[in-house]
Formats: structure tokens, C-alpha cells, sequence
């Protein structure tokens, strides 16, 4: 997911060790950043120095064009650019769908317009605090899967032509260099991006073979969509490194992504068919929603907490799975103007099966949730309607799920 952010303000050194810092930190939790320096981008489309007027801003110009081009092609991008005038600012802001301004300003300075995303006094603050500061605004506003705001619609020739004007032979030479800078960028990225896809497809194989089908589940359909659905696009960047462990992970909001054995046999024991409409309660972060959506034809996945909600409808849109529909609302009640479903699947626990969910069942459908006497500890169940009024239960293996809060299930917890 793309991103840029914009340091500027003094020092210049801070912002130099604030990018690297911050860079590095977001590496060792799976999402990289290309760091783009004011001053090694100068040395390498200009090489000449002192500049001219027009010699810098040629220069500012390929730099919003390297930035803005990485971003469009999917790469976040930090801008250590201090003395980076603010209509270049703000045009890759206008250009760039995530875009925020770190400044650095001292207390008692002058604010200047317009506020940007993040202010850090370098006085007050070490450079380890003001890097985690601008993970931390990464994260809450580029990788929390919130919607993409509004931006200008620029094609690569206009982008082109407004950046790096081709007037002068020394505009068209520092324009072909630009170019050149950034392909260079986005083919190590690709070269990266390759090698980090093929050991993401070793460890999925891996996952499939030794978690899942190594447990007995035999299913193929659900067999090929846990090797297609990639499970570190459904996790918070710092988890990605622990994406095909075999177990639960946190999704923050006292909810988790479930462990992929669990995922691969509730799915399993629904006995999809392509053609199935599932309705799945408690979307979390649309893990588990994809893999329905590589199986069966459509599939309404209802989360009760808004923000997981969101993300999950944003993510699984980004991710091409259209036939996936999201709503927050109380799960216990299911999505009734989408009834009957072939397949429902509960992913918490509840103290039984709620009647609303065994009405929107169809005649031939499975039901498959954890029941228990305890919000915490269950025992899988299948339920299958055999007629209007009658159905089929059976006890399948233990398990440990989040409770299944609503109407018709866990009361809501006291807030303490």
C-alpha cells in the first residue's frame, strides 16, 4: 500500500536520521519505504553545484516526479527534503491519494500553514521518539485500511509535462535522468517485491502442507484458496513476519485473526459448492472472507465493530475480491435481507446457535459456529436444516474463539 510523507523543517539532519530511523523500524515489520533525499537526488539529476534559481526548481520538480511516480506504482516513499518548497508540497500532495507533512518546528516558532499531519519539536524530542512518531502516524493513517482520500486524476504524460518541463536541453537532460532515477527505484522494489512473493508462496505451501492438510482436511477447494488467499495482506504490518505461524494473532480491538487450521476446517466442514451463498459472522480483518470468496459464489460477512468493518470493506475491495460484501452490525441477527444462505460460519463463540441465523439458514444448508457453556471455550457444532422446522446437529472438534457478542448471543462486557 502507497504512502508518502514529507519531512521538512530544521535540522536538516534530523530529518536525514528521522527517515532512516523510521524506514527501518516499518522494514522490520514488512513495510518498506524508499527514502528519497533532497541532496542525493540533486547530486544525481543536476550534478553541479552552486544552482541556479531555475536549477532548483527544475530540481524540486523531479523530485515531486520521482516521489509522486513511486507512489503511483504502489511504493511508499519518505521525503527527507527540508528545503523543499512548499508548491512542490503541496502539488504532490494534490497528486498523491496518502500524503502527510512532518515538520519540524521548535516551540515559540511561527506556525505555518497549512498544519501539517505532524509536528515534532526537535529541541524536546530525541531522534528515536520522533521516529517512532512518524511510524506511528504511518501506521494509524496509511495502514489501517481507512478509504483513500480524493486526488487530482493525472495521467503519466501530464504528471510528466507539469514536472519536468522539456523547455531547455538542460530541462529535457535532468527530465531523462529523473526518469531513469525513478524506473531504477521501481525495479529494485520489483526485484524485492518478487523475492518476498515466492517465499511468501513457499511458507503458504508450507502452511497448507504441514497445518492443514497434515490434520485431515482434504477438501481441494479449500485446499487452493488457502495457498491463493496470501494472509500477511490481512494483518497488521508488525505481524507479517508471523503470518503463516500456526497460530491465532491479534487484530487489536480484543479480536484476532484466526490460526489458518481453524479457518481451513470450518470452511471444510461447511462442504461448499462454487455456486454457495455464505454469510459469515464476524468479519475481523477479511482473512477468512477471502477464502470463502475464492470458493463460493457470493459471500456477506457482517462485523460489529465499526473500524474492523471499514478495513476489511476497504481491504478485500483493494484485494479484488468483489464478490465479498461487508456490514457492521450485530452478527447474532445476521443479514436477514440477504437470506436464506446456503452456508453460515460463526467465527466466536456463543452459548448456542442463534435462532436468527438458523432462520436465514436454507433447506440443505450448513451451519457451522463454536458453542459453549463459556464465552472463551467451545466445541465446533454443524447444524444442518433438513426441513423448515427441523435440523440436523452434530458436535464436531474443541476450540477457543472470542465471544460472540449481541442480541442473540455474550451480553456486552462492562466497560471496567
Amino acid at each position: 500500500m502507497s504512502w508518502a510523507v514529507w519531512i521538512t523543517g530544521r535540522p536538516a539532519t534530523l530529518a536525514t536520521a528521522m527517515a532512516v530511523e523510521a524506514a527501518a523500524r516499518l522494514g522490520s515489520r514488512g513495510e518498506s519505504a524508499v527514502i528519497l533525499h533532497r541532496e542525493d537526488v540533486q547530486k544525481l539529476l543536476v550534478r553541479k553545484a552552486p544552482l541556479a534559481e531555475e536549477q532548483r526548481d527544475l530540481l524540486d520538480g523531479a523530485l515531486a516526479y520521482v516521489a509522486a511516480t513511486l507512489a503511483d506504482s504502489g511504493l511508499p516513499v519518505i521525503i527527507a527534503a527540508p528545503d523543499w518548497p512548499r508548491k512542490w508540497g503541496d502539488l504532490a500532495r494534490a497528486v498523491i491519494p496518502r500524503f502527510a507533512e512532518v515538520r519540524l518546528a521548535s516551540a515559540g516558532e511561527a506556525p505555518a500553514a497549512p498544519q501539517p499531519e505532524l509536528l515534532i519539536n526537535p529541541v524536546e524530542q530525541e531522534m528515536g521518539e520522533a521516529a517512532g512518531a512518524l511510524v506511528e502516524l504511518v501506521r494509524g493513517r496509511f495502514l489501517s485500511g481507512a478509504p483513500l482520500p480524493p486526488t487530482r486524476s493525472l495521467g503519466e504524460e501530464a504528471l510528466r509535462r507539469w514536472m519536468l518541463p522539456p523547455d531547455t536541453a538542460e530541462q529535457k537532460e535532468i527530465g531523462r535522468r529523473a526518469l531513469a532515477y525513478a524506473a531504477e527505484l521501481l525495479g529494485e522494489a520489483e526485484t524485492r517485491r518478487r523475492r518476498a512473493s515466492a517465499r511468501s508462496s513457499r511458507e503458504r505451501e508450507r502452511m497448507v502442507d504441514t497445518q492443514i492438510a497434515a490434520r485431515g482436511v482434504r477438501d481441494p477447494s479449500v485446499l487452493e484458496a488457502m495457498r491463493r488467499v496470501r494472509r500477511e495482506d490481512f494483518l497488521p504490518d508488525c505481524l507479517v513476519p508471523d503470518a503463516y505461524q500456526d497460530e491465532p494473532l491479534s487484530l487489536g480491538e480484543g479480536q484476532t485473526i484466526s490460526q489458518p487450521y481453524v479457518v481451513a476446517a470450518m470452511t471444510a466442514a461447511l462442504r461448499l459448492k462454487p455456486g454457495d451463498r455464505v454469510l459469515e459472522i464476524g468479519t475481523g480483518s477479511g482473512y477468512a472472507a477471502a477464502v470463502l470468496a475464492v470458493i463460493a459464489a457470493e459471500v456477506y460477512t457482517v462485523e460489529r465493530i465499526a473500524s474492523l468493518a471499514q478495513a476489511a470493506r476497504h481491504r478485500l475491495a483493494e484485494l479484488g475480491y468483489a464478490n465479498a460484501h461487508v456490514r457492521c452490525g450485530d452478527g447474532t441477527l445476521g443479514w436477514p435481507e440477504r437470506a436464506p444462505f446456503d452456508a453460515i460460519v460463526v467465527t466466536a463463540g456463543g452459548p448456542d446457535v442463534p435462532p436468527s441465523l438458523l432462520q436465514q439458514l436454507a433447506v440443505g444448508g450448513r451451519l457451522v459456529m463454536p458453542v459453549g457453556s463459556t464465552p472463551r471455550f467451545q466445541r465446533l457444532v454443524r447444524v444442518v436444516r433438513t426441513g423448515h422446522a427441523t435440523f440436523d446437529r452434530e458436535e464436531l472438534e474443541e476450540v477457543a474463539f472470542v465471544p460472540l457478542i449481541g442480541a442473540e448471543g455474550w451480553p456486552e462486557p462492562p466497560i471496567s
